[in-house]
C-alpha cells in the first residue's frame, strides 16, 4: 500500500484527494476502516485496469488521469465486477448527519449543463419540439439549437422524462439550498454560479449552465448527508475543510471552493454551504423549476500558480505540513 500511497501524492489531484481524506477523518465523518476500504478497492482497481487497459504498463503522462479515473469507478454504485466473489462497500454518503434545518420546508439547487439536462431529462416530447424535427442531438447544430431555444424561454417549469435519473448514475447529487444562492439564479451568472459553486468541471467558453430547484420534500426522502472525499471523487476543488471557523461549526454541511476567490489568492475561499444526496428517479419528482444561468466566458483552473491543480494541492497539503506529512499519516492509517 505503501507504494500506491507514494503513486497517488506524486500527483496534484491524488495530493487533494488524501488531503481530504485527512480532513474528514479529522472533523469525524468516517473512520479509519472506511479509509482503508476505500483505498484497498481504489487501489485493486487501479491495478486491475493498469493490467487490462494498458497492457501492464502505464507512462507518468496518462498515470494521474488513471488513478482518477479509477478512483471515479471505484466509489460508483455501478463500479465494475472486478473482483470475483467479493462485494464492494457502498462508499457514497458515508456521512448522514443531520442538517439543522427542516430539510423538508426548503428547496435545493442543482446546476447542470442544459445540453446534458436536454439530452438525459427533458420530457421526449419536449425535446422534439425544440427544434422541431423529432431528431435533437442527432447532429451538433442540432444540440445548438435545441440549447439556444431552451435558454431563451427564461425562467420556467418542465415536464421530466419518465424513468430517467436527476444526478448521475451510481454517484450523487450536489445540493445548495436555494436561499444561499437564490439572488444569482438569472440569466447571464453562469460564471458567478460555477464560480460560487466550485463546479470546476464547467470550464469550456461557451457552455449553457441551468439551475435546477429540488423540492426539499423529495430530497427528504432519499439518503442524504454531507460530502466527503468518497462522494467528490476526481473533484479537483473539492475540499472537505472549511476556511472559517463559522462554518466548521455547521458540521452537516461541506462547503465548496470559490472558484474566484481562489484565482485571487484569497485567505478564505469558502463558496455555499453544500449537502448530497442520491440521485433522485423522475417519477418521484415529474416536473422541475428550471432556471437558465447563461453561458460560460471565463475559464477557470489554467493559469499556473494561481488557480491550477498544483496551487489548490499545495493550499490543502501546506496545512498539513506537506506532502511528506500527509504520506506519514496515510501510511499510520492503512
Amino acid at each position: 500500500m505503501a507504494h500506491f500511497v507514494d503513486r497517488v501524492l506524486a500527483y496534484p489531484q491524488g495530493q487533494i484527494v488524501l488531503c481530504n481524506v485527512l480532513d474528514g477523518l479529522d472533523q469525524g465523518l468516517y473512520d479509519g476502516h472506511f479509509v482503508r476500504q476505500v483505498l484497498d478497492w481504489w487501489r485493486a482497481l487501479f491495478l486491475e485496469r493498469v493490467k487490462t487497459v494498458h497492457k501492464g504498463r502505464i507512462s507518468p503522462r496518462w498515470e494521474q488521469e488513471e488513478l482518477m479515473t479509477s478512483l471515479d469507478f471505484c466509489v460508483s454504485s455501478n463500479a465494475p465486477d472486478f473482483r470475483p466473489g467479493m462485494l464492494k462497500p457502498d462508499f457514497l454518503s458515508a456521512c448522514v448527519r443531520k442538517a439543522n434545518m427542516n430539510v423538508k420546508s426548503n428547496e435545493f439547487v442543482n446546476v447542470t449543463s442544459a445540453s446534458s439536462f436536454i439530452r438525459h431529462l427533458l420530457d421526449e416530447r419536449a425535446r422534439r419540439k425544440l427544434v422541431g424535427t423529432g431528431r435533437v442531438g442527432v447532429t451538433s447544430a442540432a444540440r445548438g439549437k435545441a440549447v439556444a431555444n431552451f435558454m431563451s424561454r427564461g425562467k420556467h417549469t418542465v415536464l421530466l422524462r419518465v424513468g430517467a435519473t436527476v444526478g448521475r448514475p451510481g454517484r450523487v447529487l450536489w445540493l445548495t439550498p436555494v436561499k444561499n444562492i437564490e439572488a444569482d439564479l438569472v440569466n447571464g451568472a453562469a460564471d458567478r454560479v460555477r464560480d460560487r459553486l466550485g463546479l470546476i468541471n464547467y470550464n469550456d467558453l461557451g457552455v449553457a449552465l441551468l439551475a435546477l430547484r429540488l423540492p426539499g420534500t423529495v430530497i427528504a426522502s432519499t439518503v442524504n448527508g454531507r460530502p466527503t472525499f468518497a462522494d467528490a471523487g476526481s473533484n479537483a476543488r473539492f475540499k472537505t475543510r472549511a476556511d472559517t471557523t463559522a462554518n466548521r461549526r455547521r458540521s452537516a454541511w461541506g462547503h465548496t471552493a470559490d472558484l474566484d476567490k481562489f484565482a485571487r489568492s484569497m485567505r478564505v475561499i469558502d463558496g455555499l454551504p453544500e449537502r448530497i444526496s442520491r440521485p433522485l428517479i423522475s417519477d418521484d419528482v415529474r416536473t422541475l423549476p428550471v432556471a437558465p444561468l447563461g453561458r460560460i466566458s471565463v475559464v477557470r483552473g489554467t493559469t499556473s500558480g494561481s488557480d491550477d491543480h498544483d496551487t489548490f494541492a499545495k493550499r490543502l497539503s501546506t496545512r498539513h505540513g506537506g506532502v511528506n506529512v500527509i504520506r506519514t499519516r496515510m501510511l499510520a492509517i492503512l
